[in-house]
């Protein structure tokens, strides 16, 4: 979804990635509190990807292929469902509360410099460009 938005495919608008913003969460937070949540094994619309359960989050790292979800490629003729379970999701109901918010990953110094105009420390923005697309 990250890259339809980035470059406005599907009708979907346009946006430019320095005004995405990654908000980093740590899954033991949901484990341990009473947010609601599930998570899929790869992209949601797919029928071939399965749903689960907050209470399976504590083994999310034999459900969720990570070396998939880390990888810098999304199609590979040996692999055709890689593009799938490269989009495993993390849906929480409703908003998730600020409290659990541990950091934010930004495009650029400009968009770090943003988030630090606004209130929020800078030993909690790291620029990773390479997060987007």
């Amino acid at each position: 979804m990250l890259y339809v938005i980035q470059h406005g495919y599907n009708g979907v608008r346009r946006v430019d990635p320095e005004k995405i913003v990654y908000c980093v969460i740590r899954l033991d937070d949901l484990v341990n509190n009473d947010v609601d949540c599930v998570f899929t094994d790869g992209h949601a619309l797919s029928l071939l990807s399965d749903f689960h359960k907050k209470a399976e989050l504590g083994n999310i790292d034999t459900i969720i292929k990570f070396d998939d979800v880390y990888s810098s490629q999304w199609d590979l003729a040996d692999d055709r469902d890689l593009k799938r379970r490269k989009e495993a999701e993390l849906l929480v109901k409703n908003d998730l509360p600020a409290q659990y918010l541990r950091g934010y990953v930004v495009y650029n110094e400009k968009a770090k410099h943003r988030l630090m105009e606004m209130g929020v420390a800078e030993s909690m923005i790291v620029v990773r460009p390479d997060y987007y697309f």
